[in-house]
């Protein structure tokens, strides 16, 4: 009980097992993801920049693509935080400056209240953060949002806007996915989902694969819905 480490893991459960959760969430998810470049770029920002801000438009992967980058890294070693959007401010108390850590926002401006986001000081919390993850060795941040509700909050925020997030900007479009990855992706969903296995043959049987993979709002999160 006189460890530091127990002391904080006891004091900040609710947020360790909110981590924990979601990573046990993610690996079940893996299964049924596909690498594509947008993965290498994200990966490439973290490793030379150690922030990434995934952005693109709504349902196209960033979500996954942020997942992903979490897992991959607790596998190699990294303890991953996860808050929600309206607890930027608990980074601090989460922050140890002994071990090697990811903190991963989804979905980090909302989907459209960016003015009462903004009101709590959310920008200039992350600019600040932000400054001191890219100072730091041992200490990465991936974030998610929609595009245009990046704008928004970087025209509204000084702060913000002053961080330059475009320099660790991985962009993600539904263009950018070959047929190849489209035909990935609808593969792993089909493979690892409940559909009968008859069922499955009489789809491909009908050419009708083609009509999904082709299909221009095919991408990695929405084709489990589908």
């Amino acid at each position: 009980m006189a460890s530091s480490d127990v002391i904080r893991r006891i004091v900040h459960s609710g947020l360790w097992e909110r981590s924990s959760a979601l990573l046990e969430e993610i690996q079940e998810r893996v299964r049924l993801y596909v690498s594509t470049p947008h993965f290498e770029k994200a990966a490439g920002l973290l490793n030379s920049r150690s922030v990434c801000v995934v952005t693109g438009a709504p349902g196209v992967g960033k979500s996954m693509l942020a997942d992903m980058l979490a897992l991959t890294h607790w596998d190699s070693g990294w303890q991953v935080v996860t808050l929600a959007s309206h607890e930027l401010d608990k980074c601090w108390d989460a922050w140890n400056s002994e071990v090697k850590q990811l903190f991963h926002f989804d979905d980090v401006f909302g989907q459209t209240d960016v003015q009462e986001r903004l009101r709590n000081d959310s920008g200039s919390t992350l600019a600040r953060l932000i400054r001191r993850v890219s100072a730091t060795s041992g200490k990465r941040i991936v974030i998610t949002t929609r595009t245009h509700v990046l704008r928004e909050a970087e025209g509204r925020d000084e702060p913000l806007e002053r961080a330059r997030l475009e320099l660790h900007e991985c962009i993600v479009q539904v263009a950018d996915y070959d047929k190849l990855h489209r035909a990935r992706i609808l593969y792993n969903h089909l493979y690892f989902s409940n559909l009968d296995r008859q069922e499955l043959r009489g789809f491909v049987s009908r050419q009708a694969h083609w009509q999904v993979i082709r299909h221009p709002n095919l991408r990695q999160e929405s084709s489990s819905r589908c």
